[in-house]
C-alpha cells in the first residue's frame, strides 16, 4: 500500500503540474479570478492540506475579489452553459460559496455551527444563482448530482471540513473536467482520509462519503470503487467499517 501511494503521489504530482495552467477559455465570467485565488490559498498536499483562511481574510482585496466572483456568478443562467461547462460551474459555485461563508465569519472552528441548528448552513438559501437563492444542498443534490450522475462530483465539492475531499487548488472547467475529476478522485481515494487498512484489526476503514452517497456509487461498494480507482487488490476478508467524520474547519493557516 505504501508503495502504491508513493507511486500515486508522483503520478498525481505530474498531473497537478499539467493542470497548473489555467484553462484557455473561461466557462463563466470570473472563473480566472477564482482560479487565481484558490491557487494562492488552497493546498491539496498532505502536509499543507486545506485553506489558509487567515491569510486570505487578512487580504481585503482578495476577500473582495471572491465576493466579486460570486456577484458575477449570481447572474449566470446555467442553461446557457453546455454539458461539462455547466457541471464545472456548479462545482465552482458550491466551493466559492462555502469559502465566502467561512471568510465572512472567520475565525471559526467548524462551518456546521454557522447557523442554528447545527448543519443548518447547508439548508439555508445562501447560494445566489440566476435571480434566485438556493441552498448548498439543493445546488449539490438537485442541480449537480441530478443533472450529472457522476459520483466523482463528491470528490470535487468541498464542505470546508477536515474529512472532506480537499478543496482543489484550481478552478474546474469544462474543457479539462474529465481529467480534473479523475485527479481529485484518485487523490482522495489514495489518501488516509479516503480509506485506511488496519492489518492488526483486520479492518478496511472507508470515508463516510461512500456511506452517505452509496446510491450514487452503486452498483459498486466502497471496496470495489477504491479497488478500481487505485488498481490494487484490497483484502476481501477484512471487516469493513466507516471512519468517524471530522467536521473541524479545513484550516491550513500557519502550516
Amino acid at each position: 500500500m505504501n508503495n502504491l501511494r508513493t507511486k500515486l503521489h508522483g503520478w498525481l504530482g505530474l498531473l497537478a503540474l499539467a493542470l497548473a495552467t489555467p484553462a484557455e477559455a473561461q466557462d463563466s465570467p470570473g472563473q480566472a479570478t477564482y482560479d487565481q485565488l484558490v491557487r494562492k490559498y488552497a493546498s491539496i498536499e498532505t502536509k499543507t492540506r486545506g485553506v489558509r483562511y487567515e491569510d486570505w481574510k487578512a487580504n481585503a482585496d482578495d476577500t473582495a475579489a471572491l465576493s466579486g466572483v460570486l456577484n458575477q456568478w449570481a447572474q449566470v443562467d446555467p442553461r446557457e452553459l453546455r454539458g461539462r461547462h455547466r457541471q464545472a460551474f456548479y462545482i465552482n459555485l458550491y466551493n466559492a460559496t462555502v469559502l465566502d461563508l467561512v471568510l465572512q465569519s472567520y475565525p471559526i472552528e467548524t462551518i456546521t455551527k454557522l447557523r442554528e441548528p447545527e448543519f443548518a448552513i447547508f439548508e439555508a438559501p445562501l447560494v445566489r444563482l440566476n435571480g434566485e437563492k438556493i441552498s448548498l444542498n439543493e445546488l449539490e443534490k438537485k442541480r449537480l448530482m441530478s443533472e450529472f450522475r457522476d459520483a466523482r462530483n463528491h470528490f470535487a465539492v468541498n464542505c470546508a471540513s477536515e474529512s472532506c475531499p480537499p478543496l482543489a487548488n484550481f478552478a474546474f472547467d469544462g474543457k479539462n473536467l474529465e481529467d480534473q475529476l479523475n485527479f481529485v478522485t484518485r487523490k482522495f481515494c489514495a489518501s488516509s482520509y479516503g480509506f485506511r487498512i488496519d492489518s492488526n484489526k483486520r479492518q478496511l476503514q472507508f470515508s463516510k462519503v461512500f456511506e452517505w452517497y452509496a446510491r450514487d456509487f452503486a452498483p459498486e461498494s466502497a471496496h470495489r470503487y477504491i479497488t478500481r480507482v487505485l488498481g490494487e487488490y484490497l483484502p476481501g476478508d477484512y471487516e469493513e467499517t466507516w471512519m468517524e467524520y471530522d467536521w473541524a474547519l479545513n484550516d491550513a493557516s500557519g502550516k
